[in-house]
């Protein structure tokens, strides 16, 4: 039993608490209003359906919670990890949001625009089929998805996008360094200056990927 429960059998407060643990709880269904939370771990709580907006809110973990529809708006949230979550179909903003593991959100169809996303992990999300531009992004990984072309993205400095069997071609991306690209049907690669490091292994039988600038990579 988690502290949620607790509270709700034996109406104890939580008033004032900034951290909660609900790993693995299977009976929670709804999160309190806590004006002070700070940080939320709900791991794995299958049974959850709602989260109030948590006004001073920082982190939430909510892997695994396949019955949650829709987060909200968290004003002030910087790390968000909702992998698994099979219910949700859309991403809102998040005025904040450095860091979003979506992985396995097999019917997300839209991410917001996040104007300081740093780190986005959205592998096998297989109903996303476009991103918006992330001005502040860094690290993409989008593996498996059906994803058939990326946006500009300057801050750009790693990204797998291996077996992402509908993109055929990458923009330019003027401060990549890491690219890795197996399993994925490239046809041509723009210029990538900044490049020291690439892996991928042709798609059957598509051509060898063409570039007009890639120089000092190791392959």
């Amino acid at each position: 039993m988690c502290l949620v429960c607790d509270y709700e059998q034996n109406n104890k407060s939580l008033e004032g608490i900034s951290f909660l643990d609900c790993q693995e709880c299977k009976v929670v269904k709804s999160i309190p209003y806590l004006e002070n939370l700070q940080k939320l771990d709900c791991f794995g709580c299958t049974s959850l359906v709602h989260i109030p907006n948590l006004p001073n809110l920082l982190w939430l973990r909510l892997t695994g919670c396949v019955n949650l529809q829709r987060i909200p708006e968290l004003s002030i949230l910087e790390y968000l990890c909702c992998a698994k979550c099979v219910s949700l179909k859309t991403l809102p903003e998040f005025p904040k949001l450095q860091t979003l593991y979506c992985g396995g959100c097999t019917n997300l169809q839209t991410i917001s625009e996040l104007s300081t996303l740093q780190f986005l992990h959205c592998v096998k999300c297989v109903s996303l089929k476009t991103l918006p531009e992330f001005h502040q992004l860094h690290t993409l990984w989008c593996d498996d998805c059906t994803i058939q072309s990326l946006p500009n993205l300057p801050r750009l400095e790693r990204l797998s996008c291996e077996g992402c069997k509908h993109l055929q071609s990458l923009p330019e991306f003027a401060n990549l360094q890491k690219l890795s690209c197996a399993n994925t049907p490239l046809q041509k690669i723009s210029s990538l200056l900044c490049l020291k490091e690439l892996l991928y292994r042709l798609y059957k039988s598509t051509k060898p990927i063409k570039s007009s600038k890639v120089t000092n990579i190791k392959v």
